[in-house]
C-alpha cells in the first residue's frame, strides 16, 4: 500500500510557488521560490513492508562502519561540550553504533528505531539498552523526559521534519540539546548532479536516485541547506549552537557501496571515469567547505 502527499504550500514559509529542479518517474525534486527549502513531491511512501528489505544489511552495515563509527566519536566529542551527561534518546538509532558510544561515555541511553530489521542489531550492539520499535511521536514518554535528544540521517527521510523537531522539542527538557546529521543542499556534489541531470546524462538521474536518495526504497523527501534548517529550528524552539559540514561518501569506498542493494543498478559507480569525476567533487568539496551533509548541534529555547 503506498500513501501520496501533494505538497501545495511550503511548510516553512508557507509560500505555494515552487521551482521544478529534476523531473523522476512520479515525483519531482522541487525547490520554494521563497525560502529554498527543497523537497520530494509529491511524496509517495510506501507503507508496506520494511524499507530496509531491499538491503543486503550485511554489506550495508559493514560498509557503513567505515564510515559511521569514526563520525559518531567525533559527533560525541562535539557534543559533550555542551552537555556531559544525562538522558539522551537515539532517533533512528540504526544498528545501535552511537548509542554504544554514548553509553560508554556515561549518558543514559534510550533508542527507537522503525525497522524491525535493524532492531535486531541494535540490541545486539546495545543488550543492556532499552530500543523501542516504531517511528517517534508523543504517547512513548513523559514530556521533557531527556536532556539530550539525537538524530543521525533521520530528518530528511520524515514527510514532516517540522512535526518531528516539535515532538523532540516536547520530550526535551528545558535547555536541553538536539543534534542532527542532514543532507546540505547547498553543496557541491548535488548541484553538480541536478546540473548535469538537467543536461539528460543518464548518469545523473541514476545518481539522484542513489547518491541523494530521491528514487531509493529509503528516500529523502526533504533536503536542508544551512538556512532552510536555521529557520526551521528557530519555528521550532531551537537555536543553533554549532554547525560543521563534512563529506557523506568516500570515493574509495564505492565498490562497497555499490553491492549493498538488491534492487538497484549502483555499478554505475565503478566506472573508472565516474569514480576520478566523484573524487575530484567530493575532494574540492572538502577543499572549499562545500561537503555534502550537515551536522547541527541546538538548543532548545521554549
Amino acid at each position: 500500500m503506498k500513501k501520496i502527499k501533494k505538497i501545495k504550500i511550503c511548510p516553512l514559509c508557507r509560500e505555494k510557488k515552487f521551482k521544478v529542479l529534476a523531473v523522476l518517474d512520479k515525483e519531482q525534486v522541487e525547490r520554494c521560490k521563497n525560502c529554498g527549502l527543497v523537497f520530494l513531491n509529491p511524496q509517495i511512501i510506501n507503507k508496506k513492508g520494511d524499507e530496509y528489505e531491499p538491503l543486503n544489511l550485511d554489506l550495508l552495515f559493514n560498509y557503513l562502519s567505515l564510515i559511521r563509527k569514526k563520525q559518531y566519536k567525533k559527533d560525541l566529542f562535539q557534543l559533550k561540550h555542551f552537555i556531559k551527561k544525562g538522558q539522551l534518546l537515539d532517533v533512528g538509532c540504526s544498528q545501535g553504533w552511537f548509542l554504544k558510544e554514548a553509553s560508554k561515555a556515561g549518558f543514559k541511553t534510550i533508542g527507537i528505531e522503525p525497522s524491525k530489521k535493524v532492531i535486531k542489531w541494535a540490541q545486539k550492539n546495545n543488550p543492556k539498552v532499552k530500543i523501542i520499535p516504531g517511528e517517534l511521536n508523543k504517547k512513548q514518554f513523559k514530556k521533557t523526559s531527556f536532556d539530550v535528544v539525537t538524530a543521525w540521517s533521520v530528518l530528511e527521510h520524515t514527510i514532516d521534519p517540522k512535526e518531528m523537531l516539535r515532538i523532540i522539542s516536547y520530550y526535551l527538557k528545558p535547555g536541553g540539546i538536539l543534534a542532527l546529521r542532514i543532507p546540505n543542499f547547498e553543496s557541491l556534489a548535488p548541484k553538480l548532479i541536478f546540473f548535469t541531470n538537467k543536461l539528460k546524462i543518464p548518469l545523473a538521474k541514476k545518481a539522484l536516485r542513489d547518491l541523494y536518495q530521491c528514487l531509493f526504497v529509503y528516500k529523502h523527501f526533504f533536503h536542508f541547506s544551512p538556512s532552510t534548517i536555521k529557520e526551521m529550528l528557530n519555528q521550532t524552539g531551537f537555536k543553533i549552537l554549532y554547525e560543521m559540514f563534512e563529506n557523506s561518501l568516500n570515493p574509495q569506498l564505492l565498490s562497497k557501496r555499490a553491492a549493498v542493494s538488491r534492487t538497484t543498478d549502483f555499478h554505475w559507480a565503478n566506472n573508472k571515469l565516474m569514480f576520478l569525476i566523484i573524487k575530484f567533487v567530493y575532494k574540492t568539496a572538502q577543499v572549499i567547505n562545500k561537503q555534502d551533509e550537515m551536522v547541527v548541534i541546538a538548543k532548545k529555547t521554549n
